[in-house]
């Protein structure tokens, strides 16, 4: 098994995201690298988080766990976005499923998160996503 990241997202009662957490497992084909979280903050302020064999970020599809910085949308900053990254072979298409295979499409909310995926709210309770071809 490669290094594969995966996304919990817990839900309170009303239905209000409040806690994400990325967490890795897996091997790397290099049996000195450690598959873990990396991350990478830009000069606004915002947070890309990811699992790797190195501090690279994978050109594999892979899933992401995006913070908004204060200078990219001031209303937004600290919300938390979850994206899929990377390339598939062939035509097959990085999607972001949950622990039942539920494909969640992707939309576009502008530039600045071309594939950010809503997750539907789940009342109470904790969904696990990841990304595969």
């Amino acid at each position: 098994m490669s290094c594969i990241g995966t996304v919990a997202i817990v839900f309170d009662e009303s239905g209000h995201p409040i806690r994400y957490a990325l967490t890795c497992k897996g091997e790397c084909p290099n049996t000195h690298d450690k598959c873990e979280m990396h991350r990478s903050e830009n000069h606004q302020g915002g947070i890309r988080e990811w699992c790797g064999c190195g501090p690279e970020e994978p050109k594999e599809c892979h899933i992401v766990l995006y913070q908004v910085g204060k200078g990219e949308e001031p209303h937004h900053a600290g919300q938390h976005y979850v994206l899929c990254a990377g390339a598939c072979q062939g035509h097959h298409k990085c999607l972001l499923v949950d622990d039942s295979g539920k494909v969640y499409p992707p939309t576009s909310l502008g530039y600045e998160f071309p594939q950010w995926v809503p997750v539907p709210s789940e009342k109470g309770k904790t969904i696990h996503l990841h990304c595969k071809c």
